[in-house]
C-alpha cells in the first residue's frame, strides 16, 4: 500500500511525499517480506528521487534494488506482487533515467524491460513511450516518432489517463523542438485521430 501511495504521489508531482512513502514502505518490508516487495519500494524511491533531480540518490536506489533482486526467489513472494519481475524492475529504471534526461541508460534499461513473448500490451505501451522520450532526448527523431507511434496503437484499448499523459507530453515536446518537421506533423495528426478531444491544435 505504501509503495502504491508513493507511486500515486509521484504521478501527482508530490515528489518529497513520494520519497517518504517509499522509504516507509522499505522500512516496513525489509527483512519481513520477499525480495520483490523490498525492490518495489526501492524502485518507487528511485522514481521520486529522479523527479527531484537527485542523480546520486536515484542511481544508488536502483543499484541496491538490482543487487537485491539477484537473490530473488518468486516462491518467497506474496501473490499480489507476482507481477514484479526483472523486466518490471528494468522498466522502473528506464522511467528514472528518462526523468533524469539520460537517454543512453533509457535505451539500455528499456530494452531489458521488454520480453518479446511475456510482456503484456499495457506494459509494452508504457515502456514504448519511455523509450520514445529517451530517443527524443538523445536526438534520434526517427526512432522517437516510430516508437511513440507504435505506443499510440498499443494504447488505444488501455483507457489509461497516465498513458495519455505520456503521449501528450511527448507530443508537446516534439512540437516545441521540431514544430515544422513532417515527422512531427504526422505524429500529431496520428495522435489527434486516436484522441481528438485531448489533443490541442493550432499551437
Amino acid at each position: 500500500m505504501l509503495a502504491s501511495l508513493s507511486h500515486q504521489a509521484n504521478y501527482l508531482g508530490k515528489f518529497d511525499e513520494a520519497v517518504q512513502l517509499a522509504r516507509a514502505s522499505y522500512s516496513a518490508t525489509r527483512g519481513k517480506s520477499g525480495v520483490a516487495t523490498v525492490c518495489l519500494a526501492l524502485a518507487m524511491e528511485a522514481r521520486a528521487l529522479a523527479n527531484l533531480g537527485d542523480v546520486r540518490g536515484c542511481t544508488t536506489a536502483i543499484h541496491n534494488a538490482e543487487l537485491l533482486f539477484e537473490r530473488h526467489n518468486p516462491n518467497d513472494d506474496p501473490a499480489w506482487i507476482a507481477f514484479f519481475n526483472a523486466e518490471e524492475l528494468a522498466g522502473e529504471a528506464a522511467h528514472c533515467y528518462r526523468d533524469l534526461g539520460r537517454s543512453k541508460e533509457v535505451r539500455i534499461f528499456g530494452e531489458q524491460a521488454l520480453d518479446p513473448i511475456n510482456t503484456p500490451p499495457r506494459t509494452r505501451a508504457f515502456i514504448g513511450m519511455v523509450n520514445a522520450t529517451g530517443a527524443l532526448n538523445g536526438g534520434d527523431l526517427d526512432e522517437a516518432v516510430a516508437l511513440a507511434s507504435e505506443a499510440v496503437d498499443l494504447g488505444v484499448s488501455l483507457q489509461s489517463k497516465r498513458h495519455l499523459r505520456y503521449l501528450t507530453d511527448f507530443d508537446h515536446t516534439l512540437r516545441a523542438r521540431y514544430p515544422k518537421d513532417p515527422r512531427t506533423i504526422s505524429f500529431s495528426e496520428t495522435l489527434a485521430r486516436h484522441y481528438p478531444i485531448t489533443t490541442p491544435s493550432g499551437d
